[in-house]
């Protein structure tokens, strides 16, 4: 089974994506929820994922700066924006 993390600063948003998509069925399981792409990236050093989606517009770090860096440390890692 495929791990997934969902990075998004708006939580209304995260908990959508999680709720509507049936993730079982579909071989993958989402192992975290993030509000921001620091959080992720920590993570992400202790227990890599195989998918990331994430936002695209967030304060601090955007998705595709936090891209760039999963891809610099594990470069099969598939981002989804």
């Amino acid at each position: 089974m495929k791990s997934v993390f969902i990075v998004d600063d708006s939580v209304r948003n995260a908990e959508m994506l999680l709720l509507s998509v049936k993730w079982e069925t579909l071989g993958l399981r989402v192992c975290g929820i993030f509000g921001n792409p620091s959080a992720a990236l920590e993570a992400f050093q202790a227990e890599p994922a195989d998918i990331v989606i994430t936002d695209i517009k967030m304060p601090g770090m955007s998705g595709i700066e936090m891209a760039r860096k999963l891809f610099a440390n594990r470069s099969a890692v598939k981002v989804i924006l």
